[in-house]
């Protein structure tokens, strides 16, 4: 059972006990306490959350029967197998997820991310890890971060025997957009230089990939408003007449993405390369001592 359902649990015991009114409302904060108790908070915000809760359970449990020394051993059985072990990923899953966070696009509504793993005690093996790790593009060539999408939309008909025209005012538009990023999974083993470098590289790509969703949000938009537009023009706008504006915009957009990778070198001049001390793959990216993905 995960650590906040036992002290729900407990705190749900204890509640059908009491008709105290002080209790009830420390019940109703220990709750909202329990709530915000792991989530995407800072180590020493979760440290200073966790107190209040064990000091909260301990006013309430001290009434039942628990010895210091009891609750004492209770905690600690609780707690330091999940502070050991989990708090280290947690707090490495968050620093690293800074970098979409800091971007913005973690903020944006529809956007799925989808994190792939990345390891290595030098920049060269965390390098290689993206080629082996990151997703693949359509030519098959792996890169270090992909945003993938799908627009798609659909209307209702009159529905009248006379009329089976499309009607524009019930146009909706369906979008699918997925990022993959890396998430380094061993940055506490790096040392400080190749750390900063890492998310250096790890803030450029989110910025870079950014564009790309961006270019997705804005089209979608585009294609609703130009149908709609289109149809206050002409009454009699077809439904082929209107899919032919939606595939007009969608391969706009994939041609501001081929322009967009094309004059910043997937990238590059974004600052999208991991440098290195070392040569490797100098030469198959034709700049010394780095290495760049998309």
């Amino acid at each position: 059972m995960h650590i906040n359902q036992i002290f729900i649990e407990v705190l749900r015991v204890y509640r059908s006990r009491t008709t105290d009114p002080l209790d009830m409302n420390l019940i109703s904060e220990q709750k909202h306490l329990i709530l915000i108790v792991g989530g995407n908070h800072s180590t020493k915000a979760w440290l200073f959350k966790l107190g209040c809760v064990v000091a909260r359970s301990w006013i309430i449990l001290r009434r039942r029967y628990f010895s210091a020394p009891l609750f004492l051993c209770l905690i600690l059985s609780l707690f330091l197998p999940y502070a050991l072990f989990a708090q280290d990923s947690l707090h490495d899953m968050r620093e690293q997820e800074s970098s979409v966070v800091h971007s913005g696009i973690a903020l944006i509504p529809g956007v799925e991310i989808q994190y792939y793993p990345v390891s290595g005690m030098t920049l060269d093996e965390i390098s290689r890890s993206m080629k082996r790790n990151g997703p693949q593009s359509s030519n098959g060539v792996h890169r270090a971060a992909r945003v993938q999408w799908r627009v798609s939309w659909h209307w209702r008909e009159r529905g009248h025997k006379s009329d089976t025209s499309p009607d524009f005012s019930s146009l909706r538009m369906d979008t699918s957009i997925k990022m993959v990023f890396p998430i380094l999974i061993n940055r506490l083993e790096l040392p400080a230089q190749d750390l900063r470098e890492w998310e250096r590289f790890s803030h450029s790509l989110a910025r870079h990939e950014k564009i790309h969703i961006w270019h997705v949000i804005t089209g979608t938009a585009r294609i609703k408003s130009e149908i709609l537009q289109a149809f206050e023009t002409n009454r009699d706008l077809s439904a082929r007449e209107a899919n032919s504006i939606g595939k007009r915009i969608l391969e706009e957009i994939r041609t501001l993405d081929y322009e967009f990778d094309k004059t910043t070198m997937h990238g590059q001049s974004e600052g999208v390369i991991l440098s290195s001390r070392h040569s490797f793959g100098a030469d198959l990216f034709n700049r010394r001592n780095s290495f760049a993905f998309k």
